[in-house]
């Protein structure tokens, strides 16, 4: 969805009914993604150390947003969005990796 956003960039800052639209479907991918997580973690995780894997997941997930947020304040928007897009193409690739 972030590629869309960024191939789409011009006509989505320049009309704010696009600019709502994309965020919806981003968002409907975001929490499409966080459902899936926690919906597989009680199979993949044992009962005893699901918590602490939980948390430490969502600590790296999470903690690794605040220095791009940071930066953010001051970026261009078109930058901000290479590197959003750099960070969920990181994640993709490692769950490709975790899978195979």
């Amino acid at each position: 969805m972030t590629y869309i956003i960024v191939a789409l960039m011009k006509p989505i800052v320049s009309n704010f009914t696009i600019f709502l639209l994309m965020d919806f479907l981003l968002n409907i991918f975001i929490g499409i993604q966080y459902l899936a997580m926690d919906t597989f973690k009680g199979e993949l995780w044992p009962t005893e150390r699901r918590s602490t894997f939980v948390s430490l997941v969502r600590t790296i997930s999470i903690g690794s947003l605040i220095p791009e947020t940071i930066w953010a304040v001051s970026a261009p928007l078109n930058q901000f969005l290479i590197l959003n897009m750099a960070v969920w193409t990181m994640r993709l690739t490692a769950a490709i990796a975790w899978f195979i």
